[in-house]
């Protein structure tokens, strides 16, 4: 019986030492859990080009001081407004057929400054102080002011629209921009951004250098025009010449003018007030650059 309590005490005993031993071994660390990498996609139907400085005003009618805005390269489209990451959009193909070549001018058009002010302008912009609005130089996108005081976007992908913005909360607005084609396939369109909730979600006022004309809306990723159509030579200029590019958004009354003229308007109340900005958008070629200059925000 002794023997047996012995075995029974040696046993416990050793189990013990195990036991204790087992504690003194170092805990190894669970591995973290790896973090995606955000990925920068080029298959965008929109491509956001990031938030410009603010247009409020001073009492003095001077832009106030603007904000430094985050780098493009922050953009995810997982997809991003311009400051934050949002659903990447699949790209569509677009209505407007494709020119088959690529005319480029041999000189880069300058767009002629307006002579006078615009009455009732909340704020006006010649584009002399390049300070004011958003610039990057990417593969995707180029947006700069160039040497003559203008502002320029270049699109460097397909069937994508790049836009910059003045950050504000406008409600019925009337925008007014000289601009024109400068380079890259002529059916390449050009013109304003209103009521812009995000990179989703805006309207956009277009003209192209062959005539062609729309209001167009993204809603939920997808640029769908509302109306379009192609307007007489006298109505807009064509090629690489300058047009004065209107748009209205007044309720829900959407409207576009080229040089004065009204080409086409309708009716939409899904946004009712956002930011306003310029816009370039591609087709199914790339390269395609437009110029921007003397910019209005008009009081309606």
């Amino acid at each position: 019986m002794a023997d047996r309590r012995n075995a029974v005490f040696m046993l416990g005993a050793l189990f013990l030492l195990v036991l204790a031993l087992a504690g003194c071994q170092p805990v190894q660390p669970v591995p973290p859990t790896p973090v995606p990498e955000l990925l920068f996609t080029q298959a965008a139907q929109t491509f956001v080009a990031e938030m410009t400085q603010t247009a409020a005003q001073g009492q003095n009618g001077e832009a106030a001081t603007p904000t430094v805005p985050p780098s493009a390269e922050t953009e995810s489209t997982v997809e991003t407004d311009t400051p934050t990451a949002g659903p990447s959009a699949t790209t569509a193909p677009s209505d407007t057929p494709v020119s088959s070549d690529t005319p480029v001018p041999t000189e880069t058009p300058q767009v002629t400054p307006t002579p006078t002010r615009v009455p009732n302008a909340i704020l006006e912009d010649d584009f002399s102080d390049d300070d004011k609005w958003f610039t990057a130089e990417e593969d995707e996108f180029v947006i700069e002011y160039t040497e003559d005081e203008a502002y320029r976007i270049r699109v460097n992908l397909l069937n994508a629209a790049i836009w910059s913005i003045r950050t504000g909360d406008y409600e019925n607005v009337r925008l007014e921009v000289d601009a024109a084609r400068t380079a890259g396939p002529e059916n390449g369109y050009y013109g304003l951004i209103c009521r812009h909730q995000d990179e989703d979600h805006y309207y956009a006022f277009l003209l192209n250098s062959t005539g062609g004309y729309g209001i167009a809306k993204m809603k939920d990723g997808v640029f769908e025009f509302l109306v379009n159509g192609t307007a007489a030579a006298e109505d807009v200029h064509m090629g690489t010449a300058v047009n004065r590019v209107g748009a209205e958004c007044i309720g829900s009354r959407l409207a576009l003018y080229s040089n004065g003229k009204l080409l086409v308007e309708t009716n939409d109340r899904e946004y009712e007030s956002g930011s306003v900005g310029v816009v370039a958008k591609s087709q199914l070629q790339e390269g395609f650059e437009a110029t921007f200059d003397n910019f209005a925000i008009i009081q309606p």
